[in-house]
């Protein structure tokens, strides 16, 4: 087995039933806003020669596995977005839902998908006793302007959590990416790396995580750029699985 773990939150645009039975503004809106927050086509950037990829199968809007559970510590509920979301991306109410539904979709979901990694985490840690998470996703210019006014922004935002750092695959991420051509940035516009919780309060630092942010700009206008993305991408998974032998 191998050492790493990809995980991609947001790569889903599916919104089930019981989702829709809850909103409150139209159906064509709330579909424009599901592929405006989707990490369009990051799965597709991952290679057959990896062996443990977690994707959560819904839309960040139906439920957002990223997110701490609890509200009160997980900043994004400030503006609406913790993890169930009552407000999009222009801070409207989109959803009338109560603690119930709340709750009762948090335990179906949210809890059996962290479940799942903290399980395959701890399968990587009793075999090689480290893990490392590459937390996968994209982002766009107008989304980070929208909730953060934050602008210039890299091609490519490599996030760390403070405690669960690789050094070596941070410095070799951002090598490897500025030698093709790539900006990168430490912890801009987005900051942080998923740890599963279980390990993320116990600090287990023998689990490390590395985010990478792409921005959508770079591979989502032409064919060309996606494939070259695409490429470059492959190709740097398969270099840290050789990295982290």
């Amino acid at each position: 087995m191998q050492k790493h773990i990809i995980h991609v939150p947001h790569a889903s645009l599916y919104l089930p039933d019981e989702f829709w039975s809850h909103i409150i503004l139209d159906k064509d809106l709330i579909k424009r806003e599901n592929e405006f927050l989707c990490d369009l086509l990051v799965d597709t950037f991952i290679p057959e020669t990896f062996e443990n990829i977690i994707k959560f199968p819904y839309s960040r809007m139906f439920i957002d596995v990223e997110r701490f559970r609890q509200d009160e510590i997980e900043t994004m509920s400030k503006l609406g977005m913790g993890a169930v979301y009552k407000k999009d991306s222009n801070q409207q109410i989109f959803i009338d839902y109560d603690e119930s539904y709340k709750e009762s979709i948090l335990k179906s979901y949210y809890d059996f998908h962290h479940k799942m990694l903290e399980d395959k985490t701890d399968e990587v840690l009793n075999e090689h006793n480290e893990c490392i998470i590459i937390d996968l996703h994209s982002y766009s210019d107008e989304l980070v302007y929208k909730l953060f006014k934050k602008t210039n922004t890299p091609d490519i935002c490599i996030g760390v959590e403070e405690g669960f750092t690789d050094k070596i695959l941070l410095e070799y991420t951002k090598h490897y990416f500025e030698s093709l051509g790539y900006t990168t940035m430490i912890n801009y516009p987005y900051e942080g790396s998923l740890v599963p919780t279980k390990f993320y309060f116990s600090k287990d630092t023998r689990v490390k995580s590395l985010m990478l942010e792409i921005n959508k700009r770079i591979y989502l206008n032409t064919v060309q750029d996606y494939q070259k993305t695409k490429e470059d991408m492959e190709n740097y998974f398969n270099k840290i699985l050789k990295l982290h032998k």
